[in-house]
């Protein structure tokens, strides 16, 4: 079975590509950035015949660190992105020739980095979508009342194999962003400030 071209982007990391990938057997998401990462070095080799680029980051390289559920086990949920942004940001993988991203602004080439965080009981994490190729959709949305990496919801980790209407088919995108979640309260209002606030003004109808 000849390769698919699957799209993969990471917000916020300027990281707009299309990873050519054998789907012959069900894949997951953690594949397609691994066959990227495998056919993109992210650093030159010590060895490389200019000498100025020996060791250093090399345009467009990626790099990511996951966490597991255990020594040993394979890594199931992402907790950092870096790439070696080369300063021209391209849409679904096309170079549009000036290297500007959204909001037409051009940014710095370099090395970018962005990793999950916890300010108790705020937490900003990564969070990947699969975007249908035909249908614009997204086919990875959670069914209400299971947890993801319970093993019994179809959309659990990265890391696993995705079938039936979900499978990585291609022209289909892979959309990683960082959100925040509240894990709980964290609003207190200060009654004693404002012991008796006024009522909100009711409601009226016209006739």
């Amino acid at each position: 079975m000849p390769d698919i071209d699957v799209h993969l982007r990471i917000v916020g990391l300027f990281f707009s590509k299309t990873v050519q990938i054998n789907n012959d057997r069900p894949i997951s998401i953690k594949d397609v950035i691994d066959k990227y990462i495998k056919d993109n070095d992210f650093f030159y080799p010590v060895n490389d015949p200019v000498e100025a680029n020996r060791g250093k980051a090399k345009p467009n390289g990626l790099a990511y660190t996951a966490s597991s559920e255990g020594p040993g086990l394979q890594p199931h949920s992402i907790l950092s992105f870096t790439h070696n942004y080369d300063g021209f940001y391209r849409e679904k993988g096309k170079d549009d020739g000036c290297g500007r991203t959204i909001g037409g602004k051009k940014r710095l080439e370099g090395t970018y980095r962005l990793q999950e965080l916890a300010l108790d009981p705020i937490v900003v994490a990564w969070q990947s979508y699969l975007i249908d190729g035909t249908t614009h959709k997204n086919k990875t949305k959670t069914p209400p009342g299971l947890a993801i990496g319970s093993g019994t919801s179809q959309f659990t980790t990265f890391d696993i194999p995705l079938i039936g209407d979900q499978a990585i088919k291609g022209g289909d995108t892979i959309i990683w962003r960082m959100v925040a979640i509240a894990r709980r309260p964290n609003v207190v209002f200060d009654t004693t400030a404002c012991p008796n606030p006024p009522n909100p003004p009711a409601a009226t109808m016209s006739e």
